[in-house]
Formats: structure tokens, C-alpha cells, sequence
């Protein structure tokens, strides 16, 4: 139960700091938030079943998979509310 928190609390908070390094309104807020949760938990399922990785574990949470994709979902989600699809 703890990992779970702790790994939600981490993938809000890179989520956010994303937000604020690139900016946005609250639409891009809120998605980028619910990519980078699914992306941290995504690259933690990674790190345990597919690369057996354990460099930077918090207990058990593979932290370092799963903050990297969770970064990599937020600003993919991000560039993709910018596409203008009318041009």
C-alpha cells in the first residue's frame, strides 16, 4: 500500500514539474498528470518484469524506469495536445 502512494505521489509530482517547465492550461494539466501516473506505473511493470532492473529502488518500486517514462509520457502528451490537426 505504501508503494502505492509513494509511486503515485512521485509520478503527480514529476507530472506537474512538467507542467511548469513547459506550460499550459489546466486541460494540459490535468492530462499530463494522468500520462505521467500511467507512464510511472507502466515503466515500473517494465523495470520488474521485463528488464529485472534494480538501480535506484525505493523498496519495492523500480523508481528510476518508472520516473523515466513517466517524464517521457507527460511531454509526449503534451506535444501531442499541441498538433493542430486544421492546417
Amino acid at each position: 500500500m505504501t508503494t502505492l502512494f509513494i509511486g503515485t505521489l512521485m509520478a503527480i509530482a514529476i507530472g506537474a514539474l512538467a507542467h511548469v517547465v513547459i506550460g499550459g492550461n489546466v486541460g494540459k494539466l490535468i492530462a499530463m498528470l494522468i500520462a505521467a501516473v500511467v507512464g510511472f506505473w507502466g515503466g515500473h511493470l517494465l523495470g520488474e518484469l521485463g528488464m529485472n532492473f534494480v538501480w535506484f529502488n525505493i523498496g519495492e518500486l523500480n523508481a528510476l524506469p518508472a520516473a523515466v517514462l513517466s517524464a517521457i509520457c507527460a511531454v509526449g502528451t503534451n506535444w501531442l495536445m499541441q498538433q493542430n490537426p486544421e492546417r
